[in-house]
């Protein structure tokens, strides 16, 4: 088994335990309702499912001189195995429904391992998704006008 590949998993099951679904139902939310969710609610799942990926972080300097945090996911996905797709893809679709703007196109590497008891083939890709973290919303204000 290829290492935080079982970690994932673990982390996987404990969000979808916490909802009361399983991990199949946890990656396919009714999308029907999810449509009518808040972009808070979508970021807060981007959140959950964040965990699922190694991070790291750089500072972007501007053409106009400020400066954008970049903050980069990176996981190795079995391009054949369901749940992995089912993964990508709901992280993907909340990010886009929370507001967060790609940093760089995805990036995919493909590798020679496989998953312990997978059948040949199943080779695994590193794959790496990278997003503007966004600013924080000031806080409110305690003065009345």
């Amino acid at each position: 088994m290829v290492e935080g590949d079982h970690s994932r998993i673990q982390q996987l099951e404990e969000l979808a335990r916490r909802r009361g679904q399983t991990v199949e139902e946890y990656l396919s939310p009714d999308l029907t309702q999810a449509r009518w969710e808040d972009p808070e609610t979508h970021r807060a799942r981007f959140e959950e499912l964040a965990g699922c990926f190694k991070q790291g972080s750089f500072t972007r300097r501007n053409p106009d001189g400020s400066r954008t945090e970049v903050v980069s996911y990176e996981g190795e996905f079995d391009s054949l195995d369901r749940l992995d797709m089912s993964l990508l893809r709901e992280f993907r679709l909340r990010a886009a429904a929370a507001g967060l703007t790609e940093a760089f196109f995805p990036l995919t590497i493909p590798t020679q391992f496989q998953r312990e008891g997978t059948r040949a083939g199943h080779t695994l890709s590193v794959i790496q998704l990278g997003y503007e973290k966004p600013a924080s919303l000031p806080a409110p204000s305690t003065t009345r006008p």
